[in-house]
């Protein structure tokens, strides 16, 4: 009867220790796995997941809360990756349509010129004078250029976003370039009283590059100047030698670029007057321009202030000897 019940004793002990055993593990497996599952729901919310939280003395446990940081934090990069493409994406889009709503003006605009002064040297042909036939002449040739401009603008656009834009390079003095696209550049000056002062090294400005396309820069960076400058404003075209590379400087004083546009004029489509007397042109020039530096190894900088007028740099690398 003793032994007996020694040995229920004992067996209630072993069970006493065995509920015991089983509550503590319970506790330490539970209340891990409750935080587990609470910083999951607030992972699906948006919140990511800490795993300083989830405080157990099994590594299994530590292991799979760091391997949930790790993919709470991922999905989260993720998800402001995916945010910002579609913010990019949709702002593209509006650029997009914005352009082709002012492309279908700016391509109306000289061709109407050109059939209205056509048509009226048609239809007037006999009650036209010499003079009034030679001005509607010019409008019509000026309106010509100005529409092939526009459409070179697109094409080139086009080849650059399709990868096929050749740049031919070959040795050049940029002195050549720099004083062809200033000759052609003169009238647009002229028309506004602007004063155009260029300073050329006597020494040869020896690249490699593609000289139409440099052309291409240039006169796009003088119309700009000649566009957003007053009349009777002052042009200054510099060059220098800057260690490995060469630097063209076009500046004027006229309404100047704030510094949150000066972060966007490179982006296709992006013109920093939408609308108004300045808005005229296609918004692709300076991408354009950027992107015909950048096949050529060099850089294009802006500083800027409203008010102030800008200083557009074309920065050129030297030839290797």
């Amino acid at each position: 009867m003793r032994l007996i019940r020694g040995l229920l004793l004992a067996a209630l002990f072993v069970l006493v220790i065995l509920v015991l055993a089983s509550a503590t593990l319970l506790y330490n497996v539970s209340r891990p796995f409750t935080r587990l599952r609470a910083q999951i729901e607030r992972m699906r919310e948006g919140t990511r997941f800490d795993a300083a939280r989830i405080d157990s003395r099994y590594l299994e446990f530590r292991d799979l809360a760091e391997t949930l940081e790790e993919t709470s934090a991922a999905l989260q990069r993720r998800a402001e990756e995916l945010r910002v493409q579609t913010e990019r994406a949709v702002a593209a889009s509006k650029h997009k349509s914005d352009f082709l709503a002012k492309m279908s003006h700016e391509l109306r605009t000289p061709l109407n010129s050109i059939i209205g002064f056509s048509d009226l040297i048609i239809e007037k042909d006999a009650t036209i004078g010499s003079a009034k036939r030679a001005a509607f002449l010019q409008n019509i040739a000026g309106s010509a250029r100005h529409l092939l401009s526009l459409i070179n603008d697109l094409l080139d656009i086009s080849k650059v976003e399709a990868g096929k834009m050749s740049i031919n390079l070959e040795e050049m003095d940029l002195r050549a370039a720099i004083s062809n696209s200033v000759a052609s550049t003169t009238p647009l000056f002229a028309r506004k009283k602007q004063q155009v002062e260029l300073e050329l090294p006597g020494e040869p400005m020896i690249v490699r590059g593609d000289q139409g396309r440099l052309e291409q820069v240039l006169l796009n960076l003088l119309s700009n100047a000649n566009k957003f400058s007053p009349e009777g404003d002052r042009i200054s075209i510099t060059t220098r030698g800057s260690g490995a590379a060469y630097r063209i400087e076009i500046g004027d004083h006229g309404i100047g670029i704030s510094a949150e546009d000066q972060r966007r004029i490179f982006e296709e489509f992006e013109q920093v007057y939408a609308k108004g007397a300045l808005s005229s042109g296609t918004g692709l020039g300076l991408a354009l321009a950027k992107r015909f530096v950048e096949a050529h190894g060099g850089a294009i900088e802006v500083r800027s202030a409203v008010g102030q007028g800008s200083i557009f740099s074309v920065v050129l690398p030297r030839p290797v000897l």
